[in-house]
């Protein structure tokens, strides 16, 4: 079995199983308003298929699935060593008009994604624009044993 290691708790999987988990985080909430946050998911691509294929792919599910969905930019990008798509959208969401700022990450071993996500409320989106660049740039991927 695999042993998956949070900060504060760890626990055995089945090798065979598909790691699908979701690490969040958000800022400290304000009535009333859409909290920032930041998530950390994980994904497989489709055999054969390239990150780019997959990130439209991503695309196409959020123009069906999100009000009003605008993307704002697409760009390529490294994280390390590794390739990585970052993608700026914004939508209507339950609270509001949110933008997230995506960056999709090919995992060690060349099918997994590992997404990196920060959402906020629109009119928070320049300021914390940096902030997304910061955890961004701090992000490192560590080989699986």
């Amino acid at each position: 079995m695999a042993r998956y290691q949070g900060a504060d708790l760890s626990f055995d999987v089945p090798n065979d199983w598909d790691d699908k988990s979701i690490v969040a985080f958000s800022a400290p909430a304000k009535p009333g308003t859409i909290v920032p946050n930041v998530t950390l998911t994980r994904d497989k691509m489709k055999p054969e298929e390239t990150l780019d294929a997959y990130c439209d792919r991503t695309i196409v599910d959020m123009v069906k699935n999100l009000a009003a969905f605008k993307l704002i930019g697409k760009e390529a990008r490294k994280v390390g060593e590794s390739p990585a798509v970052e993608i700026v959208f914004a939508w209507n969401g339950s609270s509001g008009k949110q933008v997230q700022q995506q960056m999709l990450i090919v995992s060690t071993g060349g099918k997994a994604v590992v997404g990196l996500n920060l959402t906020c409320d629109s009119n928070d989106a320049k300021k914390l624009a940096p902030i997304a660049e910061r955890i961004f740039n701090s992000f490192n991927l560590t080989p699986r044993a």
